[in-house]
């Protein structure tokens, strides 16, 4: 797995992806006042593998998740512009550690300042959900992303 769409397609969604793409489709049409644009202010709830539904427009979904995802992370990274920080847990297999670094290197490559630090899960058999959102690691997690700010900031008006 090495961008979003495949993240999406086998790992978070799994056997459900074709139906969610089906479903984001007909609800971005039927609320879209130019068929098949992907705009629409509605919700769809977009079934996962073995975790709650998302709730998130059609076009949201097609944006980052849609076989012509415009939304794809390694894409636009280097466009950023600003000071990027990036983490992940040693045992989130939601967007894994190697996804993580192709971000990283993508966003090198392009110039743009990123700063990426992986969070040491010491229990592996933490449902992978909980860790792509730090549960349990919050401590860990929040001192990585309080240092990067404050790195990041020292000197600055506010």
């Amino acid at each position: 797995v090495h961008d979003n769409r495949e993240a999406a397609r086998e790992l978070l969604m799994g056997e459900h992806y074709d139906a969610n793409v089906a479903a984001a489709v007909a609800a971005a049409d039927a609320h879209s006042e130019a068929p098949g644009s992907g705009s629409s202010d509605a919700v769809i709830s977009v079934a996962t593998v073995g975790g709650p539904e998302l709730e998130m427009t059609p076009a949201a979904f097609l944006d980052f998740f849609g076989p012509g995802a415009r939304a794809v992370p390694l894409d636009c990274i280097g466009a950023v512009g600003v000071p990027v920080f990036t983490a992940w847990a040693t045992t989130d297999s939601l967007t894994p550690g190697h996804f993580g670094s192709a971000l990283v290197d993508a966003a090198r490559s392009a110039g743009a300042d990123i700063n990426a630090e992986v969070i040491v899960d010491a229990d592996p058999g933490r449902d992978p959900a909980d860790a792509h959102r730090f549960t349990g690691l919050e401590e860990q997690a929040a001192g990585s992303f309080a240092r990067w700010l404050r790195d990041h900031t020292q000197g600055e008006q506010r």
